[in-house]
């Protein structure tokens, strides 16, 4: 389940961001008290899938080398 959620978690703080952007522009304004949060966990999620991500590639890279 952990793994799962680290390697969709790139994608779930782009879709915040996403959604957070769309509202903003296009909807209604959103407070700073409430955008600013979503921002930094949209991007803290993001940072998170991408360095699982490669560490996932570099794990798999450096498995197969020590044949």
């Amino acid at each position: 389940m952990r793994k799962k959620l680290l390697k969709a978690s790139s994608w779930i703080g782009l879709f915040l961001f996403s959604a957070y952007s769309i509202w903003h522009h296009a909807v209604a304004p959103i407070p700073d008290v409430i955008a600013n949060p979503i921002m930094f966990v949209s991007v803290l999620l993001m940072l998170v899938g991408v360095a699982y991500d490669f560490y996932s590639y570099a794990k798999s890279k450096n498995s197969g080398s020590n044949e």
